[in-house]
């Protein structure tokens, strides 16, 4: 005879395969999300390799024209971080996905 197919077994495991790719939209979101607001730290890399200061007072003058200009940017940017992050993670209940 045939066995007859566990209907809450078969939700159970929908339900822990939908889990599992919830968290990995969540974590491929959380990835582009921190990789889209450190934007200005790679910029700041990026000048600073281009430029190669060589003496201290160009090193010091670079320095603080990537704090101000680049980093008020990465200060609201973290800020926007955050609440990205934060949204990101909890978007499962305002989706509507329950457990089976």
């Amino acid at each position: 005879m045939d066995r007859p197919i566990d209907f809450f077994a078969v939700c159970g495991l929908l339900s822990a395969v939908a889990t599992e790719v919830l968290m990995l939209e969540k974590l491929w979101s959380s990835v582009i999300v921190t990789a889209l607001c450190g934007i200005p730290i790679w910029l700041y890399l990026i000048a600073r390799w281009f430029l190669d200061p060589q003496d201290s007072l160009s090193e010091i003058l670079l320095f603080g024209i990537g704090l101000y200009v680049l980093g008020t940017i990465q200060l609201v940017l973290f800020v926007v971080w955050i609440v990205l992050i934060i949204s990101v993670w909890n978007y499962s209940t305002r989706r509507g996905i329950k457990r089976f």
